[in-house]
């Protein structure tokens, strides 16, 4: 048997680890994940938010996607991820990444 992580998984140690190119991970990371966004708003007629790792224990790396216009329905692509979370109102989200040391995790046992 193996251990299996994930991309965020692997940068979430790096983080825990305080490996001194966590930050040039996570950024290539957010890097892949604004195209692969970029592609995605452009091809649904969406608007998307900045990518950014959020940490494991909530999205990864994740995007916020949303309407570009008001009443705009969610497009069928994107209904099956975390659903119900689509407003018809047009947002605008926070262009700020959450700092690397707010991101570590606690791994000791303790509470």
């Amino acid at each position: 048997m193996s251990k299996q992580l994930s991309l965020d998984e692997m940068l979430e140690v790096l983080i825990d680890i305080e490996s001194p190119r966590a930050s040039f991970f996570r950024s290539m990371l957010e890097s892949v994940g604004g195209a692969m966004a970029d592609e995605i708003a452009t091809t649904l007629d969406v608007r998307h938010g900045l990518c950014s790792f959020q940490g494991v224990a909530f999205a990864g790396t994740c995007t916020p996607f949303g309407p570009s216009k008001a009443g705009q329905p969610c497009p069928p692509a994107l209904t099956p991820y975390d659903e119900g979370e689509w407003d018809t109102d047009v947002v605008t989200w926070s262009r700020r990444r959450p700092p690397l040391d707010r991101l570590r995790t606690d791994r000791s046992g303790a509470s």
